[in-house]
């Protein structure tokens, strides 16, 4: 059974017992009704209209059914699909998914067994043209090879291809596909090792590589065209869009950040065609490639919401062991911060994979892989809401995740190990304190890396507030590559809160160090909160 801590307005809902048991309580909720009802509803007013500010955020996060493996003893979610039994799938994840182009979501599949270990599989595709998920994502049926789940790619060690141990195949996992027109195109890594330091969060690749099918999955091959294991495109999520196709990568296991490469829809076989992203073009070289967010991702997927013009990205962050959403208004950036939306004691939950048909409203579609007591896949739904906090490049900006801990316990920020958390807080429940009251010495409270468009405006700012007035000496600012430091210090007010700030340009940086930091003097004890990097935007 699952423990979930699904995230709403920015805060975990600590009643939520059981992820699996949600939604049957939530069929009790007032305003819900069955099918055997016969009152008819009010018609929905009209949303909003399509806006490219602001940033969304995801709430409401509920369980909506199963989708694959057998039902668990008490289990009240409901399962259409009973892979177990129609397929003799008991065991699987990932479940990237893509439009087929001909009426079919094309769902692939990373490691499959049946339910007791066996039957092994390193890959497999369902497919589903259901356009109802209110009751479940229903496969009508898989690729199969007679009367077996076809493997899609078979691991050439599996096959006696390399006797000699030379780039060992474990096994062969699918992490992107789209569809070109007829053509199928499907990219997996080989994986050299799963644990090669002991870490489950760290595996070794060979390379990652396309392969593609003519005949809608009947039959795949191998392109060649390959990404190296040292590569920060082993693992990666396809966005197609006016004729380019987009490609998210991140480096081999659970640290990298995420870059961007992009190729015509033409030549996603030539790869001397992809352009990467160097943080204010593109350009033909692997090697100028930035990353465009900041973190430790993993199990990526992106897409574009028509309806508030966005791009959506969700991910699971390995460091915060949590289910990570962002957004940006253009497939470079700048992407928000990430924002927790789900976490779990149990370290099970990861493979966030967002439904391609259904991105033109208010709501979220996506399934969920979970690990206990068996790997298997779910589906979820969220509606979209404006975030009120507005846009903040920054992650954790207002120190509320995970407020049982240290400030310093799994975030993006690099805290000061002084620094002691605070329920005297500008908005919400948390706040950073930090004494320095070592004179003459300057201490950072707190840092963190983002990504930047070359030569564009920013702006970044905090509240501060003290006990006693202090002088000047809190400093908030960022630090870029080339030694440039653009900061502006403030006065902390005694028992009032204060703003302040600076504007700055990122000239030639592809990235900053965001900071506050104090020099020291006698009594210099404040808190900040509420830090805040973001774009200016440019008529």
């Amino acid at each position: 059974m699952m423990d979930i801590l699904i995230k709403t307005d920015r805060r975990p809902v600590s009643g939520i017992r059981s992820m699996l048991f949600l939604i049957a309580a939530i069929f009790l909720l007032p305003g819900c009704s069955s099918a055997s009802d016969t009152e008819i509803p009010d018609p929905e007013p009209p949303g909003p209209e399509p806006v490219e500010t602001g940033t969304l955020l995801p709430e409401n996060i509920t369980l909506v059914a199963r989708v694959t493996g057998r039902s668990e003893s008490g289990e009240m979610v409901p399962n259409p699909n009973r892979t177990d039994a129609r397929f003799n799938i008991g065991r699987t994840d990932y479940s990237n998914m893509w439009d087929a182009g001909n009426g079919t979501v094309m769902c692939v599949f990373g490691d499959n067994f049946d339910y007791g270990g066996g039957n092994w599989k390193s890959n497999a595709i369902a497919l589903s043209s259901d356009s109802d998920l209110t009751d479940g994502l229903y496969y009508s049926g898989m690729l199969m090879d007679g009367n077996a789940v076809k493997e899609i790619i078979v691991s050439r060690a599996k096959t006696g291809q390399y006797p000699d141990g030379s780039e060992y195949e474990v096994t062969c996992i699918p992490t992107g596909g789209i569809a070109v027109g007829a053509r199928q195109y499907l990219n997996y890594m080989s994986i050299h090792d799963w644990t090669p330091t002991g870490d489950n969060d760290y595996w070794s690749v060979n390379y990652s590589e396309i392969v593609y099918s003519d005949n809608y999955g009947a039959a795949w091959t191998r392109s060649g065209v390959k990404w190296n294991a040292d590569s920060n495109f082993t693992q990666i999520a396809y966005l197609k869009e006016n004729g380019l196709v987009y490609m998210y990568g991140t480096h081999s296991g659970r640290y990298g950040n995420v870059y961007l490469a992009r190729v015509s829809e033409t030549k996603l076989l030539d790869k001397s065609a992809y352009e990467y992203w160097n943080g204010a073009g593109w350009k033909r070289s692997e090697q100028a490639a930035v990353p465009v967010a900041r973190g430790t991702a993993s199990e990526m997927t992106v897409a574009y919401n028509s309806r508030y013009k966005r791009y959506m990205m969700m991910y699971l962050s390995v460091n915060q062991r949590a289910i990570v959403y962002r957004d940006a208004p253009s497939p470079e950036g700048d992407w928000s911060g990430e924002k927790i939306i789900m976490y779990e004691d149990g370290n099970a939950l990861y493979a966030p994979y967002i439904h391609p048909w259904f991105n033109e409203k208010d709501e979220l579609w996506f399934v969920i892989s979970h690990a206990v007591p068996t790997w298997n896949v779910f589906l979820m739904r969220a509606d979209l809401n404006w975030d009120e906090a507005g846009v903040n490049l920054l992650s954790e900006g207002g120190f509320e995740e995970h407020p049982t801990q240290a400030l310093s316990y799994k975030t993006r920020w690099n805290v000061n190990t002084a620094a002691l958390t605070s329920r005297d807080a500008h908005s919400g429940k948390i706040a950073c304190r930090f004494s320095n009251t070592n004179s003459g010495e300057w201490q950072d409270v707190c840092t963190q890396t983002v990504s930047l468009q070359q030569n564009a405006d920013y702006t970044i700012e905090c509240w501060v507030k003290s006990e006693e007035m202090l002088p000047e000496g809190a400093y908030v600012g960022v630090r870029l590559p080339d030694g440039t430091i653009h900061d502006v210090t403030g006065t902390a007010q005694a028992g009032e809160w204060t703003r302040f700030g600076c504007e700055f340009n990122a000239g030639s940086a592809a990235n900053a160090e965001a900071f506050v930091g104090v020099w020291g003097a006698p009594g210099m004890t404040f808190i900040v909160d509420d830090i805040c990097l973001k774009p200016i935007k440019t008529e």
